[in-house]
């Protein structure tokens, strides 16, 4: 494998190269390669978490204290005649599970039909994670 030993600009030497420039490049078995500057903007930026905690989802599910609604309405579901156990069978899913992953297609619209979050709290409920709120994707695999 071979290093390089040098990097010259020969359009304007002596100066920071830009788009267009050419560059001579001197490896250390000696040979030269020219090339033209081409400056690239790379995104670095980490990809959106959408996969986080249980214990997260269920903390931006209680904003207002609405973890007790939901409670109370999944109970009162079971009493109903006919007896209704959506609700129920959704919260003690959520609680079985390790993570959530904000993009399952069945989670919010469920949540919007149950009709306790207001639109801006859905928004708050499904927006990306944060650190603190993701799950190590190891304990996923």
């Amino acid at each position: 494998m071979t290093a390089i030993v040098s990097i010259e600009n020969v359009t304007s030497p002596d100066t920071e190269p830009v788009d267009g420039d050419m560059m001579r490049i001197t490896y250390d078995d000696r040979t030269v390669v020219e090339r033209v500057f081409s400056s690239v903007v790379v995104d670095v930026s980490p990809p959106p978490i959408r996969i986080i905690s249980v214990g997260a989802f269920l903390d931006r599910l209680n904003v207002g204290g609405k973890m007790e609604v939901c409670y109370q309405m999944a109970d009162a579901g079971k009493l109903a005649d006919p007896p209704n156990y959506t609700l129920h069978t959704i919260l003690k899913n959520l609680e079985r599970r390790t993570y959530i992953h904000l993009n399952n297609p069945v989670l919010e619209p469920t949540l919007r039909k149950v009709g306790i979050h207001t639109e801006d709290e859905l928004v708050g409920i499904f927006k990306d994670g944060t650190i603190e709120e993701s799950v190590d994707v190891e304990e996923i695999v």
